[in-house]
């Protein structure tokens, strides 16, 4: 399970207020495959890599490109 979103079977679920919440872990929280993504077993470094499908205006004019930050991302 290495990407989140392009399976039709384990669709993103969003919370309440409208935000994504993904999980990076070796297992599955709960058996909950749908904002997972699996991490190596044997604790070396990864890396994450966004892609920006139709991304808003802000994000693509040279203003946006120089303060543009990805979500956080936090490590238990």
């Amino acid at each position: 399970h290495y990407s989140v979103g392009d399976d039709k079977e384990f669709p993103i679920k969003k919370n309440a207020d409208g935000s994504v919440t993904i999980t990076f872990s070796k297992t599955p929280p709960n058996g909950e495959l749908n904002n997972w993504l699996a991490t190596p077993e044997d604790d070396t470094d990864f890396r994450i890599v966004y892609r920006l499908y139709i991304p808003k205006t802000e994000t693509l004019n040279a203003k946006g490109m120089d303060t543009f930050l990805p979500p956080v991302v936090k490590v238990p």
